[in-house]
C-alpha cells in the first residue's frame, strides 16, 4: 500500500468559495489533508503531528490567540497588508529574522521549506522579498485567480511532494 502524504492547507477562504480545488486533493487516497483557516489553527494542528508538505496563503485572519491578534493590529496601523500567513512562515522557519518573532509552542519540525507551497492572491513581485530569508522556490508559488483550473492545488501537491515520492 502507498504511503499516504499528509498535507496542512492554511487558507482563509477555503470553507467557502475555493472548494473545487480541494475536491481532487480530497478524493485523492494519497492525500490526506487537513484544512486551518486561521494562524492560529495552523499552529494547532502542527502541534499535533508532523505534515510531508504545507500549502498557505498569505493573507489569513488571526484566529483567537493573542499574539496573532496582536500582530494583525500592528500591520494594519502600519499599513501593511495583513500577510499573517507570511509571518507564520517566517516563525516556522527562520524566527530569530523576521522582525515579528512570535514565541511558537513546541511543535514537530515542519517539512523542508522546499515542501511548501503558496497559494495566494498576491503577485509574486509583492511578496518575494518577503520569502527571499526562507529561501523558497519560486516555483512552488501558485497566484490564485478568476479561472484557474481545478487541480491547481493538487498539482501544487504533487510538485511539492515530487509527484508522491
Amino acid at each position: 500500500m502507498p504511503k499516504k502524504n499528509y498535507v496542512l492547507w492554511v487558507e482563509d477562504d477555503a470553507t467557502y468559495n475555493l472548494q473545487y480545488i480541494a475536491a481532487p486533493v480530497v478524493m485523492n487516497p494519497r492525500i490526506d489533508l487537513t484544512l486551518a483557516i486561521t494562524a492560529t489553527e495552523a499552529i494547532h494542528f502542527l502541534k499535533r503531528r508532523p505534515y510531508d508538505a504545507l500549502i498557505f496563503d498569505l493573507r489569513l485572519p488571526p484566529g483567537k490567540q493573542e499574539e496573532w491578534v496582536s500582530l494583525d493590529q500592528k500591520l494594519g496601523q502600519l499599513m501593511e497588508p495583513p500577510r499573517l500567513g507570511l509571518h507564520l512562515l517566517r516563525n516556522l522557519y527562520c524566527p530569530s529574522n523576521n522582525g515579528h518573532t512570535i514565541l511558537l509552542p513546541a511543535i514537530p519540525p515542519p517539512p523542508p521549506i522546499h515542501q511548501v507551497g503558496i497559494l495566494s492572491v498576491d503577485p509574486w513581485d509583492d511578496v518575494a522579498d518577503g520569502l527571499a530569508t526562507l529561501e523558497f522556490q519560486k516555483n512552488n508559488y501558485r497566484q490564485k485567480q478568476a479561472g484557474m483550473p481545478s487541480n491547481i492545488l493538487l498539482q501544487l501537491v504533487q510538485d511539492i511532494l515530487g509527484s508522491y515520492r
